[in-house]
């Protein structure tokens, strides 16, 4: 198994610098790197400053946001070329947009949220690039955030689990209307319901 490499992301999309921007040094605080035996990979230079709603994405701090990932991209790339497992700390699903134009295409993801994530420019009520990371990733967000064009995930290569159910909120109802069909999804209520399988209980050893 690959050594993983830890990656801070201290990025907050909303350009506040809000608590999401010090989940990174507050990992890194409680010894998440020391427990994990990980190396260590040093920042991404992902901070966003501009609070300001881009006219053409209708995504605060647009080109911020297009910055951040490019950077987070290529941490992740050098932790790839040098064969370690990255890992990437941070407290905003924005990071995921970074994360994804690094990894391979054909990657999955399992996306536990109790949003969807799938607004964009014009339905977000607040501009936030983690109100439509998820519909970015899949090419349903707002074009031009990423250095490359189109999507960077099949939908049918994501689980979406734990989100709000649509009789929660209006609101909620017509951002899960949004999500593509092809996307694997559980809403919180439906994970509960589930009839998920046991592991077996290890058995003790029989003492003589």
């Amino acid at each position: 198994m690959a050594r993983p490499a830890v990656i801070d992301a201290p990025i907050d999309c909303s350009g506040a610098g809000r608590g999401e921007e010090r989940a990174p040094a507050a990992l890194r605080a409680a010894g998440l790197v020391q427990r994990l035996h990980a190396h260590d990979a040093g920042e991404a230079d992902a901070c966003i400053r501009d609070t300001r709603r881009d006219p053409d994405t209708g995504v605060i701090g647009a080109v911020e946001v297009r910055r951040a990932s490019m950077a987070i991209a290529s941490r992740v790339r050098e932790v790839l070329e040098a064969r370690e497992c990255p890992l990437v700390l941070g407290g905003d699903c924005t990071l995921l947009l970074g994360v994804f134009q690094a990894l391979p295409r054909g990657s999955g993801l399992w996306f536990v949220d109790g949003h969807a994530d799938f607004l964009d420019g014009e339905s977000s009520p607040t501009g936030e690039a983690a109100d439509m990371d998820l519909a970015i990733l899949t090419g349903h967000g707002p074009p031009g955030l990423l250095e490359q064009g189109g999507a960077l995930l099949d939908p049918a290569a994501v689980v979406l689990l734990g989100h709000r159910p649509a009789e929660l909120h209006p609101d909620v109802a017509r951002e899960n209307a949004r999500v593509d069909p092809a996307v694997h999804a559980l809403t919180a209520p439906e994970v509960r319901a589930r009839p998920w399988p046991r592991g077996r209980r290890r058995r003790r050893p029989a003492r003589g």
